[in-house]
């Protein structure tokens, strides 16, 4: 079960830095695909160990959006502080 879950947060954690390079119009996609995967495992990580319940009834609905949730804000965080864009 949990190779399934790494699984899940990493392809979605890709899916949005992939996004995110994309909509953001920039050449670094390696960084967003990074970004996107590190804040979409971190904060489902997070979620899961700390116990915090979403309250989503459906489990692979709710382990998606919690992995975009925090791919989205790790992908648009790293735009802000990125100098070099």
């Amino acid at each position: 079960m949990a190779q399934e879950l790494l699984m899940y947060w990493v392809l979605v954690g890709l899916v949005i830095g992939l996004i995110g390079a994309f909509l953001f119009g920039t050449n670094l996609i390696w960084r967003y695909l990074a970004a996107g995967v590190a804040g979409s495992v971190a904060i489902s990580f997070a979620i899961a160990y700390f116990g915090i319940d979403v309250p989503i009834a459906n489990w692979l609905i709710r382990q998606l959006s919690v992995a975009a949730a925090g791919a989205v804000f790790v992908v648009t965080f790293v735009r802000v502080v990125d100098t070099s864009a």
